[in-house]
């Protein structure tokens, strides 16, 4: 950059309150920022969220919460809007104006509405969205639960012994990452489940390294 579109952007800059150079700071850091969803066992209700505010262009927690409800992705009663997908801190793929309230509105903003143009309006998971919504959980937990899988590939691994390993090393959390994988991973077809009895044995459904 010149010294003069230096000394020009600067200009510009100081032109604006401290309110709107914090929220330009914001929009420009975020650009850098890795697109990772808050969270969600179900990409499904991710994808129906996504969809439903880009038509709806501005939609409440009440609205997001009644819709997704309706379609039969979550279970939240009126006044529950704890299903994730939408992060009111780091507004990753969402704007919102408040916190978790009824009323707070909710809208995409540029990297939210790049994503909600490669889900269509079809209520099952199309290859490239399956392989977005992978992407969309790179969590260091999450991949040690593909990892024991990957580790126990020939014969599987019971949901007792799979838990086990995730409490061993995330201790309390364990227990809850286990369901948590189990669900997200299995519903985009990196996990098969079958029975064994009365217990259920998890199975990769991925390929293994070449």
């Amino acid at each position: 950059m010149s010294g003069n579109d230096y000394d020009d952007l600067r200009d510009r800059l100081k032109e604006l309150s401290s309110e709107e150079r914090a929220a330009l700071l914001k929009d420009v850091e975020a650009e850098n920022e890795l697109p990772i969803i808050g969270w969600s066992s179900n990409p499904e209700a991710v994808k129906a969220a996504f969809k439903y505010v880009e038509e709806q262009g501005t939609v409440t927690f009440e609205d997001l919460r009644q819709h997704l409800h309706d379609e039969e992705h979550i279970e939240a009663e009126q006044g529950s809007y704890n299903f994730g997908i939408i992060d009111t801190e780091r507004e990753v793929f969402f704007k919102t104006d408040g916190d978790r309230e009824a009323g707070t509105e909710i809208t995409l903003n540029p990297c939210g509405k790049e994503y909600a143009e490669i889900f269509d309006e079809s209520d099952y998971l199309r290859p490239i969205e399956k392989t977005l919504l992978i992407g969309m959980q790179p969590y260091g937990s999450g991949l040690r639960f593909l990892g024991i899988l990957e580790e126990n590939r020939e014969d599987g691994i019971l949901r007792e012994n799979l838990q086990e390993q995730m409490v061993e090393e995330y201790e309390g959390s364990g227990k809850y990452f286990t369901g948590y994988y189990g669900s997200w991973y299995s519903k985009l077809g990196l996990v098969d489940k079958e029975r064994v009895g009365r217990k259920v044995k998890y199975k990769p459904a991925f390929p293994s390294a070449w």
